[in-house]
């Protein structure tokens, strides 16, 4: 089996907003900030929006990969997203090249960015991962069709994962309103 380096790959981008070098506009932009990032492909929350023009190189796209830099890491991938979000500080956006599946390139650093993490944080008190980091990192190659079946059951079974959560949620919640409803509903006897 044969190994490439991250960086030999994919394009990748560090977010760092300084606010001392950004424009001022009028007109707000949406962020998403490492607070939205959560494990297992969860984004919660609502954009930010900021008074600031944004680098083009924060610009999240369908099929970035969206790491969390500081501790504690997530890797997420975006499958879709609304046009003219923008990644905030202490995101890594990575965009692999056409020849390799995005969601396998996903899937593989989900697996591995703790001990990336580990690695490039010895001695630190706040564990983070920088561009050079994720450039050296090394992960094997296999068939383009290999990583469509391996990326997508990775992705999917986050997704049935998300589902089940949410079923779990609304089953509770219908539970909980019979119960409301017969004891609001029943007459003392």
């Amino acid at each position: 089996m044969r190994y490439i380096k991250l960086g030999d790959i994919a394009k990748i981008r560090l977010s760092v907003i300084i606010q001392e070098r950004m424009r001022r506009q009028d007109v707000l932009t949406k962020w998403l900030t490492a607070a939205n990032f959560q494990a297992d492909n969860i984004i919660t929350g609502e954009p930010t929006y900021l008074g600031y023009s944004p680098y083009d190189d924060c610009l999240i796209s369908a099929g970035d990969i969206i790491i969390k830099r500081i501790s504690p890491t997530y890797v997420n991938y975006i499958n879709d997203i609304e046009p003219q979000i923008y990644a905030g500080n202490n995101l890594a956006l990575v965009t692999p090249n056409s020849d390799f599946y995005p969601k396998y390139i996903a899937m593989l650093l989900s697996e591995h960015i703790s001990e990336i993490s580990t690695r490039a944080s010895i001695g630190a008190v706040l564990k983070s991962i920088g561009k050079t980091d994720l450039e050296s990192w090394e992960f094997p190659t296999v068939e383009y069709e290999k990583q469509v079946l391996i990326g997508n059951y990775w992705y999917d079974n986050i997704q049935l994962k998300k589902m089940r959560q949410r079923l779990a949620e609304l089953e509770y919640i219908k539970k909980h309103d019979r119960i409301k409803n017969y004891v609001f509903t029943t007459k003392g006897e």
